[in-house]
């Protein structure tokens, strides 16, 4: 239950530096939204393969 907890945290953060440094920068913003978007399909897909 705590890595789950660990990646919904990891999901929020991510989400919320894409949108705040899409506003500064927007290929950063693009390179945070990317890097969280795969860090969280490879902890979906680990989870799925689990049961």
């Amino acid at each position: 239950m705590n890595m789950i907890d660990r990646v919904a945290v990891a999901g929020m953060s991510g989400t919320a530096a894409t949108f705040g440094l899409s506003t500064i920068d927007s290929f950063l913003g693009i390179a945070v939204g990317a890097v969280t978007l795969v860090y969280m399909s490879i902890k979906l897909y680990q989870e799925i393969r689990k049961k």
